[in-house]
């Protein structure tokens, strides 16, 4: 008996057979769909690996403070959003680690939004802490804006503005230099023309 296939019975199959690949299709794309999304919207491993790091951090000092997986996803995801704008890990890093162990500070920074948002304040709170003669003490302070350094010595500023006005003098660069010397605070070298431009506004 020949078992052999007709032509049009191959086609028969065939035909039938791209109807299912059709189906399976259209079940599994949006799955796949899913799941590239899912991926795509997942923290960088940097942001997961400081978004960690906070929660532990947190945990270490108050343990009672939730720190369930979805908010330390969410937290990734803030974390990569502060990376784009070019600050360095390493950097966010250092800050993270000291606040989170401050007495004061760890009771204010318990997100990446709170950490941005008081991150000139912490860094100039690190230097002015850290112990005389280490390696680091007399490393500069670089904010992340000029603005940010003078919500931290607007009253040293003001002091400068009101004392060159006494004077009848108008405020300068090198003058600028000096007064943020004077205050105690290092010199913040990349925002000098914008704080002396804050300085002279109208």
């Amino acid at each position: 008996m020949d078992q052999g296939l007709t032509v049009p019975q191959v086609r028969k199959i065939r035909d039938a057979l791209k109807e299912v690949v059709a189906i399976l299709d259209s079940v599994l794309e949006p799955q796949d769909r899913a799941r590239e999304a899912k991926a795509k919207a997942l923290p960088s491993a940097e942001g997961d690996r400081l978004a960690v790091l906070l929660a532990q951090s947190i945990q270490a000092h108050s343990p009672q403070y939730p720190c369930p997986a979805p908010r330390v996803e969410a937290w990734g995801k803030a974390f990569d959003l502060w990376l784009r704008t070019g600050i360095e890990p390493a950097k966010v890093e250092r800050i993270l680690r000291w606040s989170t162990a401050d007495s004061f500070w760890r009771r204010n920074v318990l997100s990446p939004q709170s950490l941005r948002r008081h991150y000139d304040r912490l860094v100039l709170a690190a230097e002015e802490r850290r112990p005389a003669g280490s390696p680091s003490a007399s490393a500069p302070v670089v904010f992340a804006s000029a603005q940010g350094w003078l919500r931290v010595h607007h009253a040293a500023a003001r002091r400068y503005t009101d004392r060159c006005a006494s004077l009848g003098e108008s405020p300068t660069e090198d003058g600028v230099r000096a007064f943020v010397l004077e205050a105690g605070a290092p010199d913040p070298e990349p925002h000098t023309k914008a704080i002396l431009a804050w300085a002279t506004r109208p």
